[in-house]
Protein backbone atom coordinates (compact mmCIF):
# COMPACT_ATOMS: atom_id res chain seq x y z
CA UNK A 1 0.00 0.00 0.00
CA UNK A 2 2.66 2.58 1.04
CA UNK A 3 4.34 1.64 -2.62
CA UNK A 4 1.11 2.51 -4.39
CA UNK A 5 0.66 5.41 -2.46
CA UNK A 6 4.29 6.52 -3.46
CA UNK A 7 4.00 5.67 -7.14
CA UNK A 8 0.64 7.76 -7.12
CA UNK A 9 2.17 10.99 -5.72
CA UNK A 10 4.98 10.37 -8.35
CA UNK A 11 2.02 10.23 -10.90
CA UNK A 12 0.45 13.69 -9.70
CA UNK A 13 4.26 14.99 -8.92
CA UNK A 14 5.12 14.95 -12.71
CA UNK A 15 1.42 15.85 -13.66
CA UNK A 16 1.67 19.48 -11.98
CA UNK A 17 5.16 20.21 -13.33
CA UNK A 18 3.67 19.32 -16.91
CA UNK A 19 0.79 21.72 -16.36
CA UNK A 20 2.92 24.57 -15.69
CA UNK A 21 4.97 24.22 -18.64
CA UNK A 22 4.97 27.22 -21.00
CA UNK A 23 5.27 26.65 -24.94
CA UNK A 24 7.27 29.35 -26.11
CA UNK A 25 6.05 30.80 -30.08
CA UNK A 26 7.77 29.72 -33.22
CA UNK A 27 8.27 32.45 -35.62
CA UNK A 28 9.33 32.68 -39.27
CA UNK A 29 9.66 35.56 -41.68
CA UNK A 30 7.93 36.44 -44.87
CA UNK A 31 9.00 38.45 -47.77
CA UNK A 32 6.95 39.83 -50.53
CA UNK A 33 7.61 42.06 -53.55
CA UNK A 34 4.87 42.91 -55.55
CA UNK A 35 5.33 45.41 -58.77
CA UNK A 36 2.20 46.35 -60.79
CA UNK A 37 2.44 45.14 -64.10
CA UNK A 38 1.38 48.60 -65.76
CA UNK A 39 2.78 50.33 -69.73
CA UNK A 40 5.28 52.91 -67.39
CA UNK A 41 8.79 51.68 -66.79
CA UNK A 42 7.90 53.47 -62.92
CA UNK A 43 4.65 51.46 -61.63
CA UNK A 44 3.13 50.84 -58.16
CA UNK A 45 5.56 48.44 -55.64
CA UNK A 46 4.99 47.15 -52.67
CA UNK A 47 7.26 45.36 -50.53
CA UNK A 48 6.40 43.40 -46.98
CA UNK A 49 8.68 41.69 -44.48
CA UNK A 50 6.63 40.14 -41.40
CA UNK A 51 6.67 37.52 -39.63
CA UNK A 52 4.32 34.47 -38.80
CA UNK A 53 3.56 33.15 -35.40
CA UNK A 54 3.30 29.09 -34.56
CA UNK A 55 3.34 26.96 -31.89
CA UNK A 56 0.76 28.40 -29.26
CA UNK A 57 -2.52 27.42 -30.95
CA UNK A 58 -5.29 30.28 -30.02
CA UNK A 59 -2.74 32.29 -29.17
CA UNK A 60 -0.42 32.53 -32.34
CA UNK A 61 -3.56 33.23 -34.18
CA UNK A 62 -4.57 35.91 -32.18
CA UNK A 63 -1.20 37.20 -32.61
CA UNK A 64 -1.06 36.71 -36.51
CA UNK A 65 -4.68 38.48 -37.07
CA UNK A 66 -3.31 41.72 -35.42
CA UNK A 67 -0.09 41.54 -37.29
CA UNK A 68 -1.92 41.38 -40.58
CA UNK A 69 -4.71 43.80 -39.70
CA UNK A 70 -1.72 46.13 -39.64
CA UNK A 71 -0.21 45.33 -42.86
CA UNK A 72 -3.49 45.38 -44.38
CA UNK A 73 -4.63 48.96 -42.32
CA UNK A 74 -1.18 50.28 -43.87
CA UNK A 75 -1.78 49.47 -47.17
CA UNK A 76 -5.73 50.72 -47.27
CA UNK A 77 -5.34 54.42 -49.10
CA UNK A 78 -8.34 54.27 -50.68
CA UNK A 79 -11.81 56.73 -49.92
CA UNK A 80 -14.46 53.61 -50.35
CA UNK A 81 -14.70 52.23 -46.54
CA UNK A 82 -17.19 50.08 -47.77
CA UNK A 83 -14.70 47.56 -49.68
CA UNK A 84 -11.91 47.32 -46.58
CA UNK A 85 -9.71 44.27 -48.04
CA UNK A 86 -10.00 41.44 -45.56
CA UNK A 87 -6.53 40.03 -46.50
CA UNK A 88 -2.93 40.81 -47.42
CA UNK A 89 -3.06 39.96 -51.44
CA UNK A 90 -6.17 41.96 -51.42
CA UNK A 91 -4.65 44.93 -49.66
CA UNK A 92 -1.86 44.51 -51.62
CA UNK A 93 -4.33 44.91 -55.14
CA UNK A 94 -6.25 47.93 -53.67
CA UNK A 95 -3.10 49.20 -52.64
CA UNK A 96 -1.88 49.54 -56.50
CA UNK A 97 -5.27 49.65 -58.08
CA UNK A 98 -5.89 53.09 -56.23
CA UNK A 99 -2.37 54.03 -57.83
CA UNK A 100 -4.13 53.73 -60.83
CA UNK A 101 -7.22 55.08 -60.17
CA UNK A 102 -5.37 58.48 -59.33
CA UNK A 103 -2.93 57.84 -62.55
CA UNK A 104 -5.69 58.48 -64.66
CA UNK A 105 -7.16 62.09 -62.51
CA UNK A 106 -3.01 63.35 -61.91
CA UNK A 107 -1.48 62.53 -65.12
CA UNK A 108 1.91 63.54 -63.51
CA UNK A 109 2.19 61.76 -60.19
CA UNK A 110 4.89 59.78 -59.47
CA UNK A 111 4.23 56.01 -58.67
CA UNK A 112 3.52 55.04 -55.54
CA UNK A 113 4.78 52.11 -52.92
CA UNK A 114 4.64 50.84 -49.84
CA UNK A 115 7.49 49.43 -47.55
CA UNK A 116 5.63 47.39 -44.37
CA UNK A 117 7.85 45.31 -41.69
CA UNK A 118 6.83 43.73 -38.32
CA UNK A 119 10.27 42.25 -37.20
CA UNK A 120 10.53 40.29 -33.79
CA UNK A 121 12.40 42.45 -31.17
CA UNK A 122 12.03 39.59 -28.25
CA UNK A 123 10.83 36.18 -28.33
CA UNK A 124 10.29 34.42 -24.59
CA UNK A 125 7.79 32.04 -23.28
CA UNK A 126 5.74 34.73 -22.09
CA UNK A 127 6.62 38.26 -23.71
CA UNK A 128 6.64 38.68 -27.95
CA UNK A 129 7.57 41.90 -28.66
CA UNK A 130 7.18 43.56 -32.11
CA UNK A 131 8.55 46.37 -34.37
CA UNK A 132 6.15 47.78 -36.96
CA UNK A 133 7.23 49.61 -39.54
CA UNK A 134 5.43 51.69 -42.34
CA UNK A 135 6.99 53.65 -44.92
CA UNK A 136 4.72 54.98 -47.33
CA UNK A 137 4.82 57.04 -50.71
CA UNK A 138 1.26 58.33 -52.35
CA UNK A 139 2.46 61.58 -53.65
CA UNK A 140 3.52 64.76 -52.38
CA UNK A 141 7.33 66.27 -50.99
CA UNK A 142 7.83 63.42 -49.25
CA UNK A 143 6.53 59.93 -48.33
CA UNK A 144 4.97 58.91 -44.63
CA UNK A 145 6.61 57.10 -42.15
CA UNK A 146 5.76 55.84 -38.65
CA UNK A 147 6.90 53.32 -36.14
CA UNK A 148 4.98 51.40 -33.52
CA UNK A 149 5.60 48.49 -30.79
CA UNK A 150 3.22 45.68 -29.90
CA UNK A 151 3.62 43.52 -27.38
CA UNK A 152 2.10 40.50 -26.67
CA UNK A 153 1.67 37.66 -24.17
CA UNK A 154 2.70 34.83 -25.90
CA UNK A 155 0.34 32.45 -23.83
CA UNK A 156 -2.77 34.39 -24.91
CA UNK A 157 -2.75 36.54 -28.00
CA UNK A 158 -3.08 39.00 -26.08
CA UNK A 159 -1.92 42.80 -26.29
CA UNK A 160 -0.17 43.86 -22.82
CA UNK A 161 -1.28 47.37 -22.30
CA UNK A 162 2.16 49.90 -20.97
CA UNK A 163 -0.53 50.78 -18.16
CA UNK A 164 -1.27 46.93 -17.50
CA UNK A 165 3.08 46.21 -17.00
CA UNK A 166 4.26 49.53 -15.12
CA UNK A 167 3.86 49.17 -11.27
CA UNK A 168 4.43 52.67 -10.77
CA UNK A 169 3.73 54.82 -13.79
CA UNK A 170 4.93 58.52 -12.19
CA UNK A 171 8.06 56.95 -11.02
CA UNK A 172 8.73 55.59 -14.37
CA UNK A 173 8.00 58.88 -15.72
CA UNK A 174 10.45 60.34 -14.15
CA UNK A 175 13.65 57.39 -15.12
CA UNK A 176 12.12 58.86 -18.35
CA UNK A 177 12.69 62.00 -18.22
CA UNK A 178 15.62 62.19 -17.08
CA UNK A 179 17.02 59.44 -19.38
CA UNK A 180 15.83 61.78 -22.25
CA UNK A 181 17.55 64.72 -21.11
CA UNK A 182 20.67 62.83 -20.83
CA UNK A 183 20.30 61.40 -24.54
CA UNK A 184 19.25 64.91 -26.02
CA UNK A 185 21.83 67.31 -23.32
CA UNK A 186 19.12 68.89 -21.76
CA UNK A 187 20.21 70.04 -18.24
CA UNK A 188 18.25 68.87 -15.43
CA UNK A 189 15.71 72.47 -14.34
CA UNK A 190 15.84 73.56 -17.75
CA UNK A 191 12.83 73.67 -20.19
CA UNK A 192 11.86 69.96 -21.68
CA UNK A 193 11.86 72.26 -24.98
CA UNK A 194 15.00 74.20 -24.36
CA UNK A 195 16.58 72.38 -27.53
CA UNK A 196 14.49 72.75 -29.81
CA UNK A 197 11.47 69.84 -29.12
CA UNK A 198 7.81 70.22 -29.34
CA UNK A 199 6.25 68.90 -26.30
CA UNK A 200 2.54 70.34 -25.61
CA UNK A 201 2.25 72.79 -22.18
CA UNK A 202 6.01 72.02 -22.03
CA UNK A 203 6.20 68.64 -20.25
CA UNK A 204 7.60 65.26 -21.08
CA UNK A 205 5.44 62.87 -21.93
CA UNK A 206 6.57 59.30 -23.63
CA UNK A 207 4.80 58.24 -26.62
CA UNK A 208 1.71 55.73 -26.93
CA UNK A 209 3.95 52.34 -27.96
CA UNK A 210 6.92 50.63 -26.42
CA UNK A 211 9.32 47.37 -27.67
CA UNK A 212 11.62 45.14 -25.76
CA UNK A 213 14.42 43.84 -26.94
CA UNK A 214 16.74 41.27 -24.22
CA UNK A 215 18.61 44.69 -22.73
CA UNK A 216 16.85 47.44 -23.58
CA UNK A 217 13.28 49.37 -23.64
CA UNK A 218 12.46 51.55 -26.74
CA UNK A 219 10.30 54.13 -27.43
CA UNK A 220 10.44 55.97 -30.63
CA UNK A 221 8.77 59.66 -31.22
CA UNK A 222 7.88 59.63 -34.79
CA UNK A 223 7.97 62.60 -36.78
CA UNK A 224 6.01 65.29 -35.83
CA UNK A 225 5.15 63.88 -33.00
CA UNK A 226 7.73 66.26 -30.82
CA UNK A 227 10.05 67.62 -33.51
CA UNK A 228 10.12 68.41 -37.46
CA UNK A 229 10.17 66.01 -40.28
CA UNK A 230 13.37 66.58 -40.80
CA UNK A 231 14.65 65.74 -37.22
CA UNK A 232 13.41 61.96 -38.03
CA UNK A 233 12.54 59.59 -35.35
CA UNK A 234 13.60 60.60 -31.54
CA UNK A 235 14.13 57.36 -30.14
CA UNK A 236 14.67 56.82 -26.29
CA UNK A 237 16.36 54.14 -24.87
CA UNK A 238 16.12 52.70 -21.42
CA UNK A 239 18.55 49.65 -19.92
CA UNK A 240 16.27 46.92 -18.80
CA UNK A 241 18.49 46.89 -15.28
CA UNK A 242 17.00 50.27 -15.50
CA UNK A 243 13.23 49.81 -16.30
CA UNK A 244 12.95 46.42 -14.97
CA UNK A 245 11.83 47.39 -10.89
CA UNK A 246 8.95 49.51 -12.24
CA UNK A 247 7.25 46.88 -14.19
CA UNK A 248 5.43 43.65 -12.95
CA UNK A 249 5.87 40.03 -14.23
CA UNK A 250 5.70 38.51 -16.61
CA UNK A 251 8.23 41.39 -17.88
CA UNK A 252 10.95 40.46 -15.60
CA UNK A 253 12.44 37.83 -17.66
CA UNK A 254 16.38 37.40 -17.48
CA UNK A 255 17.63 36.72 -20.82
CA UNK A 256 20.58 33.70 -20.13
Amino acid sequence: MRYCFFFVAILLLFGSCKKETVTPVTIQKVSKIVKDTCKQDACAEVTLNYVVVSGNGEASSKINKRINEFIIQSLYISDDSLKIPKTIPEAIIDFIETYKKDKVAFTEISPYFAEISVNDLYVSPNILSVEMNTYLYTGGAHGYEATTYTNFDAQTGEILPFDNLVTNKKEFLALAEKTFRKENEIPEGASINATGFWFENDEFYLPQSFGITSEKIIFVYNQYEIASYAAGPIVLSIPRLEAEPFFKSPFIEHTK
